[in-house]
């Protein structure tokens, strides 16, 4: 007798059953759901996670239209189960969907997106079917089931008029690349790790990938950001196959493809259609690529085949491809995206004959290459001959890859020409490694020397970067070692041009102010003539970063210039873009780029400066930052020989800092006798006037232990005991750690007393606070003590410091940081700032300032715009520019404050959250 063989009938047989009776209702009607699919991503074991819904619903014949994702499940899962409804809700989320379904076969619920919640809407149920057994024995039930639960689908998009175009290109892709990487790191993390176990080889190559990381470094590598590089590397091979669909025949090798293929096969594939097709760069493995599972490649490629890639226009599949990568780089952590109008902003200033060669040596996710291609392209180069003549390298293997994407403009095969390479080993005549786009077989090229090198270097800390620097690398002299790494790559990079050929390059503002900076200048000066420095006016162009961003292009020079010369004629533009990034257009770039060469009629998209090389080499002496000429500095010239050195009036410092404030900074209820405790601002906040009081205590004591024992001070001698017994933070004694000649390791010097403090990170408020009482003022502040000699001219110095001529020095004596803050550190004021000189008035004068300033001093001080739209304030400013002669010049002078003021402050424009986080430290 045969024995009786059950059939398997599990959740994947009975899914591949469901999409084909979708499949023949939807053929049969014409209504919203004109297809399904999804049985390529049914688990083929049960309890297997999925990167996609068991079952898509699509609007439309070539799968573009993804409406609907359904989870099924057995009849012993619950409809109401937990996990089930939290799955089918997160692939939805994923997916940018508003609805789903879930059913067991026996219950269907489905749920909308309502008010921010999902709400079950409809549900469906037979008394037929209770077990997994009932599912193939009522066939003709659980159809008859589909068929209601299709028509009431139906009438959902229907009532809720589903928009008729496709929504995948640009959201159902880069939502499945989150998908996809986000649901395969944990495994494929586990994967390298046991990689790393068994192959010393391994072991070497992600040490290697780990030191250059950009920005990353640390003794342990992060397997997590590996496996995530590793698993976006094997998205985007799938994703290329899929365009090259329509050119390509081989790309039917990973159809081929299934959960039991191996990694070898995997690659295979990969390989041969490469050799077909080109673009190695992208189709080559990762070196972690072994980690990635098959079925997760199986899967995607099912996904995106069934959406029918190739059908879409080149130009909206270019627009997905690079919204992927968006995605992708922030995946990657350290690779940051160049916006696309930035990129070809800097390409067009940079550019001048277009069949130069042109190299991007840190090319990234591939925005300025590409920039430079469609720039090239848009005057009527051929796309081999822009292709041809646009070189790329990176030492990121991912950062090739997805350059090799952002390049793919056609299906023409055009060889690129894009290389790993670390930018610090580049050198001309250095033998790098191509692959010839017609066979496939790499070969052996030589950098030239270029005409034109336009690129974004990466943002590396100067505490960082020595770890990844090159054994052979020799830092420039006269660079200081503090300087950041794009300082680096600019000077190297020179070195691989032409005799006058052109550089131009992304960096952050830090060059600009800081002393680094300066001497990085000076040496790009030698080299080449600074040709245009632009910033952003209106908001920041990174909207991912606090980085506040520049454009830098030089030309460099037929022969260095020595010793600090300039040449007589020499100017450079510095010019700000006037509109947020976003409404950047190809036109409007091309518009800005001929204002910024050529200037023009007054207009909104650019303001421009053109500054001779003697009035910046004399401001730059003063201690300007470059910052400054952004701004009209056309009256700057004659006012300052009239205006004196801070330092003949007044002593300037930081704030104090004894190192342990819980010692220097007691409660109310510490003990200590009245006499040992003197006034102290602690916080740049708490001052709301002109004129203000300290905020708390100081702890001062000049006396002994033995003469506060026989004074009988016992509330002080208790005080310095408490603390003669403790540590620091590494186990130091006190006592040892503070230390100082000629006080005692208890006290705070009594000479570090203020008349008047400034914040040394302004926002929107610039002022110099006077005390009301001699205090001392905390490390946050600036504190500025009136020398005996000026002490007469106390109250009118303080008027002047607070006149539109220090506040604009202010502005261009700081270094504007990332969420609009000042950095205003106590050395620049000392060593920069310059005043009216109080001495030259007459009594009359003096009492005249002093009346117009006492209606300010009386009320709160306002951020700086408004501060200049009080009627107050303005005619404090016409009475000190007419006593010290200058009047004709006033409205210039505030203009140009109020300009450097906005610069800073735009980078927070739009940001709420970074404005909030900036004004609280104000």
């Amino acid at each position: 007798m045969m024995a009786t063989v059950k059939p398997l009938y599990n959740e994947r047989a009975w899914a591949i059953d469901v999409i084909s009776e979708i499949r023949r209702i939807a053929a049969q009607s014409s209504q919203v759901v004109v297809g399904a699919g999804g049985e390529w991503g049914v688990p083929s074991q049960s309890g297997a996670k999925t990167l996609f819904p068991d079952v898509l619903l699509y609007g439309d014949a070539n799968h573009g239209m993804l409406l609907q994702g359904w989870e099924l499940k057995m009849p012993d899962t619950p409809i109401t189960d937990a996990g089930l409804i939290a799955n089918a809700k997160e692939k939805a989320i994923r997916l940018s969907l508003d609805s789903f379904l879930v059913w067991n076969a026996k219950e269907a619920v489905l749920y909308a997106l309502c008010g921010g919640e999902w709400i079950p809407c409809r549900n469906w149920s037979t008394g037929i079917i209770r077990t997994r057994a009932d599912v193939l024995a009522n066939e003709l039930e659980w159809k008859r089931m589909l068929g209601e639960i299709v028509e009431g689908v139906n009438s959902f998009f229907s009532w809720h008029k589903v928009a008729a175009t496709p929504k995948y290109a640009i959201g159902q892709i880069t939502a499945v690349t989150e998908a996809f990487v986000d649901d395969g790191t944990p495994d494929v993390a586990k994967a390298i790790a046991r990689l790393r176990l068994n192959s010393a080889a391994f072991r070497d190559r992600v040490r290697v990938w780990w030191k250059t990381r950009d920005g990353e470094f640390s003794e342990s590598p992060d397997l997590n950001l590996l496996a995530r590089e590793a698993l976006i590397h094997e998205f985007n091979r799938i994703l290329l196959a899929n365009f090259l669909r329509p050119v390509c025949k081989e790309t039917f090798l990973i159809d081929e493809l299934s959960d039991k293929s191996t990694r070898k096969s995997v690659d295979e594939a990969f390989l041969n259609i490469s050799r077909a097709c080109d673009h190695f760069q992208v189709l080559e493995p990762h070196f972690a690529s072994s980690a990635v599972p098959p079925r997760l490649c199986v899967a995607l490629n099912g996904f995106l085949r069934e959406i029918n890639l190739s059908s879409l226009d080149q130009s909206f599949l270019q627009t997905s491809m690079q919204s992927v990568i968006d995605v992708q780089r922030r995946k990657t952590r350290g690779i940051y995206c160049t916006p696309t109008a930035l990129a070809r902003l800097l390409a067009e200033l940079a550019l001048d004959n277009l069949e130069d060669n042109v190299i991007d040596p840190c090319c990234g996710t591939g925005t300025v290459p590409r920039a430079v291609v469609d720039v090239k392209c848009a005057a009527g180069m051929p796309v081999g001959k822009a292709l041809d003549t646009t070189w790329a390298s990176d030492i990121n293997q991912t950062a090739i890859q997805f350059t090799a994407l952002s390049l793919v403009r056609t299906y023409d095969r055009a060889t690129l020409r894009l290389f790993n390479s670390d930018v610090l080993g580049l050198s001309p005549g250095k033998s790098v490694t191509l692959v010839n786009a017609s066979t496939g077989v790499p070969f052996e090229a030589s950098v030239p020397r270029f005409q034109c090198a336009i690129f974004n270097p990466p943002f590396i800390r100067a505490d960082t970067y020595g770890d990844i620097l090159p054994k052979y690398f020799h830092f420039p002299e006269g660079i200081p070692e503090r300087a950041d790494y794009a300082a680096l790559v600019i000077l190297h990079v020179l070195d691989l041009l032409e005799q006058r050929g052109t550089i131009g390059v992304i960096l952050p503002n830090s060059w600009l102010a800081t002393d680094w900076g300066e001497h990085f200048r000076a040496l790009l000066h030698e080299k080449a003539a600074i040709r245009y420095v632009v910033a952003s006016a209106n908001a920041k162009w990174f909207d991912n970063a606090d980085i506040v961003a520049t454009l830098l292009v030089a030309q460099k020079r037929d022969k260095p210039l020595k010793n600090g010369k300039h040449l007589r004629d020499e100017t450079t533009v510095f010019a700000t873009t006037e509109t947020p990034i976003k409404e950047w257009t190809s036109e409007t770039v091309m518009d800005m780029a001929h204002l910024i060469r050529h200037g023009g009629l007054p207009n909104k998209l650019i303001e421009r400066n053109a500054i001779s090389w003697e009035d910046i080499t004399s401001f730059e002496q003063s201690g300007l930052g470059w910052q400054t000429f952004f701004a009209d500095t056309s009256w700057l010239k004659n006012l300052w020989k009239d205006l004196k050195p801070i330092t003949e009036f007044l002593d300037v410092a930081r704030g104090s800092r004894r190192g342990w404030d819980k010692l220097f900074f007691p409660p109310d209820d510490c003990g200590v006798e009245k006499q040992y405790l003197q006034p102290v601002l602690k916080s740049p906040t708490s001052i709301s006037h002109f004129v203000t009081s300290a905020d708390s205590l100081a702890f001062c004591c000049a006396k002994s232990e033995d003469e506060l024992r026989s004074l009988g001070h016992t509330g002080a001698l208790s005080w310095i005991r408490r603390f003669s017994t403790a540590t620091n933070g590494k186990g130091r004694p006190l006592p040892d750690v503070l230390a100082r000649n000629g006080i005692r390791w208890y006290e705070m010097p009594v000479a570090e007393l203020a008349d008047f403090a400034m914040a040394i990170n302004p926002g929107k408020r610039l002022f110099v606070a006077r005390l009301a009482r001699r205090s001392f003022v905390n490390q946050r502040l600036t504190r500025l003590s009136v020398r005996p000699s000026a002490r007469r001219h106390l109250s009118v110095l303080h008027a002047l410091m607070n006149s539109v001529v220090c506040l604009f020095q202010q502005e261009a004596l700081g270094f504007p940081r990332g969420l609009g803050a000042l950095d205003l550190s106590s050395t620049r004021i000392a060593e920069g700032m310059r005043i009216p000189n109080p001495m030259a008035l007459s009594d009359d004068g003096m009492a005249r300032i002093l009346r117009s300033f006492d209606p300010v001093c009386k009320r709160e001080i306002l951020d700086l715009e408004n501060e200049f739209a009080q009627q107050d304030r303005i005619a404090f400013e016409h009475t000190v520019a007419k006593v010290f002669g200058y009047e004709h010049s006033l409205e210039t002078i505030v203009n140009a404050t109020l300009r450097l003021f906005k610069i800073r402050n735009s980078v927070t424009a739009g940001n709420s959250r970074l404005k909030q986080q900036r004004e609280r430290r104000t």
